[in-house]
């Protein structure tokens, strides 16, 4: 990253960021927090992964996608470096591409402040050759790519506490102790102040397919994305926002306005089709915890995820919340088939079917006169959205 972006002239140094890490909410956060600047008069720049149906997704001004022109441009001119720096054997990844296309488009575009979430991790991740941001904001920390980060909660907190530099630090009000220890540690070391948002100052006093309405402090919120945990995240936009200093009534407004897609995200409402990018054990522990408390009746789950996740725990959790499971082969190398997650589900669940393709998926979920919800992977959430939103 370093010699690649020696070769563009640094355009990251010239920028203000929001540094975001995690393993669940990073994107709920960028977007209540992108939405919080614009409503404020800001030209917010925002850089996301995994994108759902469109790669120009991660690349976002006040809302608004970069133009397909504008990225094939400034592609065809990081190319010509890239192809040099080969010749060197510097090899140089999709991501880390994606990370200087942003970095330069933001600063062409002279954006006032950049939201950006990390890849994986936070230490070694491309996206921190930043200089310290304007304030760098945890999200909770759970297992998750151990294969790179560590089995550990700690190693893996360890590796995303990197991206604090001495800057202000905003943590998710429920960070597991093991994981709260290590920021706390990496922000000691560095001098960094942490602000954490007292979960006993959080009262949820509404959640349901409308969005989510929660009191923080003495003040009353609203944000349109659906499911408890974000009020948890709501707060963290909140003291990140009072840090860039924004009015009290402009976070109102900009909370309000918030949008993010495959995050609980309802297609349909007759019948009702939920979309969830849920990937991981935690993040599928909130999808359920959320499905049990609306008590859909005769709710079917569609899952497809890569073979490398959680797959049983996954399954069992599934099962809790729904009548009938059926799986969905996804196009990746990494995907378990429809078939193998099939087999695993029959230990949970009396009515499993492997419905092979998405198109198959897509099919099966339009004539089903019962709730269905979708989940297990991004990639299978891109998908399915790109067939039914």
């Amino acid at each position: 990253m370093r010699v690649l972006l020696d070769r563009v002239g640094h355009p990251e140094q010239k920028l203000s960021f929001v540094h975001i890490t995690g393993t669940n909410g990073k994107g709920s956060a960028a977007a209540m927090i992108s939405s919080i600047l614009i409503e404020s008069g800001k030209k917010a720049g925002m850089f996301t992964s995994p994108y759902v149906c469109d790669y120009r997704e991660r690349f976002q001004i006040n809302g608004t996608l970069i133009s397909k022109n504008k990225l094939t441009n400034l592609i065809k001119k990081i190319q010509i470096v890239i192809d040099e720096m080969e010749k060197k054997r510097h090899f140089v990844t999709e991501f880390e591409l994606g990370t200087v296309l942003a970095f330069q488009y933001f600063l062409e575009q002279q954006c006032d402040v950049v939201v950006m979430e990390v890849g994986i991790g936070g230490e070694h991740d491309a996206t921190n050759v930043i200089p310290p941001p304007l304030v760098s904001v945890m999200m909770p920390v759970g297992i998750d790519h151990a294969g790179i980060l560590g089995n550990s909660l700690k190693s893996i907190a360890r590796e995303k506490a990197g991206i604090i530099k001495g800057n202000p630090v905003v943590s998710y009000p429920l960070q597991a102790p093991e994981a709260l220890e290590v920021i706390m540690a990496r922000c000691a070391q560095t001098g960094s102040r942490l602000v954490m948002p007292a979960a006993a100052s959080i009262k949820i006093y509404r959640s349901d397919l409308r969005g989510t309405a929660f009191r923080y402090g003495d003040q009353e919120y609203f944000v349109p994305l659906i499911g408890e945990h974000q009020a948890y995240n709501g707060a963290v936009a909140v003291e990140t926002a009072k840090i860039l200093g924004v009015a009290l009534d402009t976070v109102k407004r900009g909370l309000s306005k918030a949008q993010l897609p495959a995050r609980i995200e309802i297609l349909r409402q007759d019948p009702l089709i939920i979309l969830d990018g849920a990937h991981n054990l935690d993040a599928v522990k909130a999808l359920c915890e959320n499905v049990k408390k609306w008590n859909i009746p005769h709710l079917a789950a569609v899952v497809g995820m890569m073979k490398d996740k959680d797959v049983e725990e996954v399954l069992f959790l599934l099962s809790d919340v729904a009548e009938k499971i059926r799986t969905v082969s996804i196009d990746y190398p990494r995907a378990a088939t429809a078939e193998q997650l099939a087999e695993e589900a029959r230990t949970y669940c009396d009515d499993v079917q492997a419905l092979g393709t998405v198109q198959q998926a897509v099919r099966w979920v339009l004539e089903q006169q019962t709730p269905v919800f979708i989940c297990g992977s991004f990639y299978l959430a891109g998908e399915m959205r790109h067939f039914l939103f």
